[in-house]
């Protein structure tokens, strides 16, 4: 397995799981759970360094936002290995995986999906809390890559981000039943 790029996304949250294992540093970052940049001071020690002066507004909110949802995940979640493979998956699909394997109720999964795709980048930042909340404890956790990137164009482009966490969280759904219920047998009541 290479290391990934230090300046990269990925890099960015290696860099935050390493730094949660330090008491103070995940108090740091759990203090801007769900709130703007500019009211999250605590969290400039820990990570102002890793985020480019010049990434833009957007960017910097999805990088402290991403760093905060990993910071106040529970130890065990923390230490438990992800029920499934988290890699390239976007919050759709995480959400049809903890109803898939873990026992999370389809209604509640589609519920908090449909509630969070309708916010705005404020609404979707303190949602996520819920959602990250409920992946936990299904054993699920979410491509964090793949929600920063998401999150820092949530403005510009939420109604496609909303499209296809929708489209994938059913798919997925659709998928797994399509492999787990029985294949119809094959109609022989018109055989003489």
């Amino acid at each position: 397995m290479t290391t990934p790029d230090p300046d990269s996304p990925a890099g960015f949250v290696s860099y935050v799981k390493e730094r949660i294992t330090e008491p103070g540093a995940r108090s740091d970052l759990r203090s801007g759970l769900g709130k703007p940049v500019e009211l999250s001071p605590r969290m400039h020690r820990v990570i102002a360094w890793k985020v480019h002066a010049r990434a833009g507004s957007a960017m910097e909110r999805a990088h402290y936002g991403v760093a905060a949802l990993i910071a106040s995940r529970t130890r065990q979640a923390r230490d438990r290995e992800p029920a499934t493979e988290s890699g390239g998956r976007s919050l759709g699909q995480a959400l049809a995986a903890a109803v898939n394997h873990s026992g999370l109720r389809d209604n509640t999964a589609e519920g908090r999906l449909h509630l969070l795709v309708r916010q705005n980048l404020d609404g979707v930042h303190r949602q996520l809390i819920a959602v990250i909340r409920l992946l936990d404890a299904r054993g699920q956790e979410p491509d964090w890559v793949s929600l920063l990137w998401d999150l820092a164009r949530w403005e510009s482009d939420r109604d496609r981000i909303a499209q296809r966490w929708l489209q994938d969280y059913y798919r997925t759904l659709r998928r797994a039943s399509d492999t787990t219920s029985p294949s119809p047998s094959p109609d022989t009541s018109n055989e003489s």
